[in-house]
């Protein structure tokens, strides 16, 4: 690993470190449901329907303005999933100390979005399932990446490499090797195990069923491994290897 840069991003060894998987919750997906019904009513009946399912929204014309308003709904449901971040950091850097009963130091490393579209020299990049992997003012040297595995496996801090070839990208982590569905009707042993949760109290039995379907879809068992995700990203130059996080604490909320 990059220990120069671990150490100048203020990530060192036997540190704790909090990694925050929040989006917009639903508001990011109502506005993307939205437009893409839009874009599909919009799209010119004397032409052949695109085989891929997928619909324009035009940048010029007489339908532009659709767009910008697509790209203000996607920044502002971008923008919620920032502020819920930032919310969720104070919340539990406050729990520590409650636990720890002293204060200390913290520092953001990075905050980034995944699943969204970005600006690119005039054009537009929608990142699905991969995040920036490029360099900023900043972090001209390429700024810190992401690679998170399971609930129960070490995730990754990676230093962006800006390989054109896939766009100044990196994937976000290795993927599920089980979809949500099937994943709601594993067994519950192993994911109770690993992954932890406040105690719902009070709450129906049918209502507490479903929160621990939820729960099993974050079982370990349901993602694929990080580790040859890591080796590709590195290997092909997508973002080189910085420091290794070992989970001690998962909550799913």
């Amino acid at each position: 690993m990059d220990t120069r840069t671990a150490y100048a991003w203020g990530i060192k060894p036997g540190t704790i470190g909090i990694m925050i998987h929040y989006g917009s919750l639903f508001a990011g997906g109502m506005a993307g449901d939205h437009y893409v019904d839009l874009a599909r009513k919009l799209y010119p009946t004397n032409l052949e329907r695109p085989k891929h399912d997928f619909y324009p929204l035009p940048l010029n014309g007489q339908h532009a303005h659709h767009a910008r308003a697509y790209m203000n709904a996607l920044g502002l449901a971008s923008n919620f999933g920032v502020i819920n971040r930032m919310c969720m950091q104070y919340m539990a850097l406050g729990v520590l100390k409650d636990i720890l009963g002293q204060d200390f130091n913290s520092h953001l490393v990075y905050d980034l979005s995944h699943n969204m579209l970005f600006e690119n020299e005039g054009d537009y990049l929608h990142r699905k399932g991969s995040s920036p992997a490029g360099n900023t003012d900043f972090f001209p040297d390429g700024h810190p990446v992401i690679v998170p595995g399971s609930m129960g496996s070490s995730s990754f801090i990676m230093k962006g490499g800006s390989l054109s070839e896939a766009l100044n990208s990196a994937p976000h982590g290795a993927g599920r090797l089980l979809s949500r569905g099937k994943a709601r009707v594993r067994a519950q042993a192993e994911t109770l195990r690993v992954v932890s949760r406040v105690a719902p109290v009070g709450l129906r039995a049918d209502i507490k069923r479903e929160l621990d379907k939820e729960l099993m879809e974050e079982s370990p068992d349901s993602y694929k491994p990080v580790l040859p995700a890591f080796n590709t990203v590195q290997n092909s130059g997508m973002a080189s290897g910085v420091a290794e996080m070992k989970p001690i604490l998962t909550v799913k909320g």
